[in-house]
């Protein structure tokens, strides 16, 4: 059985590197990018059963990622990250089509699971 796979999206190499490690830990193949364009390239080569990103970024946003991916792999479940977290925010994300949207900083359980719920969602396709 292939492993569970997940894309770590961040412009800040910290949390990226702090995902990615624990995805790692937790046997998922992981793979990282600092954008949301560079994202978007990867994803079109390669599918992944969830998408992490970061909303705020320079160039193109976590909405804008979330929005274009429903477009070139609609059954990819992608959950969002915000240090500044709102309502209008969370709705945002619901409404482009994210999963989830966690608020900065989280617990790393609350991320594991909001992944494992998307990629059992997933699954259900």
């Amino acid at each position: 059985m292939e492993p569970r796979s997940v894309l770590v999206v961040d412009d800040d190499l910290p949390m990226r590197q702090l995902l990615a490690s624990l995805f790692r830990d937790e046997g998922y193949r992981v793979e990282v990018e600092h954008s949301a364009m560079a994202a978007l390239a990867h994803a079109a080569l390669t599918e992944f059963d969830a998408v992490l990103s970061d909303v705020n970024m320079p160039g193109a946003s976590g909405l804008e990622l979330v929005r274009e991916l429903k477009r070139v792999r609609p059954g990819t479940r992608v959950i969002l990250m915000s240090g500044r977290a709102t309502r209008d925010g969370a709705e945002a994300a619901r409404r482009a089509g994210a999963f989830d949207y966690l608020e900065k900083p989280f617990e790393l359980e609350r991320v594991l699971c909001a992944v494992g719920r998307a990629i059992e969602d997933r699954g259900r396709d």
